[in-house]
């Protein structure tokens, strides 16, 4: 290679890595029903960006499937078809192609790998404070290749298609030379926290009156403590009692709605769809009590929260019960958008099935079927 041609390659390279470098960038977690994990995107001028997401795909096991996650890693290329700047931030609808891979069960099969085309279709809002929520939908139409008794069998991945409206979160922060748009709405900002007010607030409440929003959690079952009494196949009574300690995934998402109580106080209801136990889901409803730490209620604070209520399970119409104590960091985003992230001990009493040696007990020869599951539960919420 002459020298020429080297300086070329050098020039050409240092050209497009600083194009790239000076891109807006930004990088984070999404969080879906059937998935969670990072998700990275680089935008391309100001019509189009690319993403690239890895997550775990806990599809089948919310679906009562199997209890084993799997992995799947996806990359798209977006269109942005409106978009809107304010002075409170950005605004953008959004829709592309994609490819999506990965290895999980599928319905009706065990592990196996997967891949196929997919789409994007989503809401942004980008904040002052460098943090992007996001909201869409990622449909993926493809195949799933599974070992059977006759071999390697290819067919339709089912849960692409189960899963492909469900909703899916995003939270990122930004980086890189984000442009003028972002130093205009900074400007912006500056220039209206310049100007005269009537009071600290320009008449509003310092904050909002009446609360809403959604949470997503991660459910670790480390622990089971257990009584059954049954009558067994052959008529004898069975009595049994213990504790297991295990590791089990399960997953939540539920909306809530509450009131303000003060600057510190917060009283809300929830509900939605939880998972127990493998194969195992209710409808919670249940009362949350949280408090606020620290005096301003537009910064960003510690809290606290206990609650409990109780689950319908829709196969058999039994009831569950569910109480929650725990902490978290609630970071704000506006005057009336927080984001919200949690750790918390849970403690569930349901009446899961359960089998012997026969198989699994009926109902008619149940005599007690206590159970009481202790979890780690792990959540992100927004609230508005």
């Amino acid at each position: 290679m002459t020298r020429g041609r080297i300086i070329a390659v050098v020039v050409l390279t240092v050209t497009v890595g600083g194009y790239v470098y000076a891109q807006p960038k930004s990088a984070g977690v999404t969080f879906s029903p059937d998935r969670a994990g990072a998700s990275y995107q680089n935008y391309l001028g100001d019509d189009a960006f690319w993403n690239m997401d890895v997550a775990v795909d806990y599809g089948n096991c919310v679906l009562g499937q199997g209890r084993t996650p799997g992995i799947r890693a996806a990359v798209g290329y977006n269109f942005i078809v409106w978009k809107a700047v304010s002075g409170r931030g950005e605004s953008r609808i959004y829709a592309g192609p994609g490819a999506t891979v990965g290895f999980a069960p599928d319905r009706k099969h065990d592990n196996g790998g997967f891949g196929g085309i997919s789409g994007n279709f989503g809401y942004e809002y980008d904040f002052p404070s460098s943090i992007t929520l996001s909201l869409g939908i990622s449909p993926t139409l493809g195949v799933h290749l599974h070992n059977t008794d006759n071999g390697m069998q290819l067919s339709t991945y089912t849960n692409g298609l189960l899963w492909a409206f469900a909703p899916h979160l995003g939270i990122r922060y930004r980086f890189g030379n984000n442009g003028r748009k972002f130093n205009d709405i900074l400007g912006d900002l500056k220039s209206v926290s310049a100007m005269p007010r009537n009071d600290g607030n320009n008449g509003k409440r310092a904050f909002p009156r009446f609360t809403y929003g959604i949470e997503w959690s991660y459910i670790a079952t480390i622990n089971t403590v257990y009584h059954h009494n049954f009558r067994a196949e052959e008529g004898f009574r069975m009595n049994e009692k213990g504790s297991t300690m295990m590791y089990a995934s399960n997953g939540a998402i539920l909306a809530h709605a509450g009131i303000n109580i003060g600057v510190n106080c917060n009283l809300s209801v929830y509900a939605g769809y939880a998972g127990l136990a493998e194969g195992y889901a209710v409808m919670p409803v249940s009362l949350r009590y949280s408090w606020l730490f620290g005096k301003d209620p537009s910064a960003s604070r510690w809290l606290c929260f206990i609650g409990g209520g109780c689950g319908l399970h829709a196969g058999d119409d039994s009831i569950s019960y569910t109480g929650r104590i725990g902490g978290g960091y609630r970071m704000s985003l506006s005057r009336s958008i927080k984001l919200d992230f949690t750790v918390s001990y849970q403690c569930s009493y349901a009446g899961i099935p359960f089998s012997d040696i026969d198989g699994e007990v009926p109902a008619d020869r149940i005599r007690r079927n206590d159970n009481y599951l202790s979890a780690i539960n792990i959540g992100i919420g927004i609230t508005l």
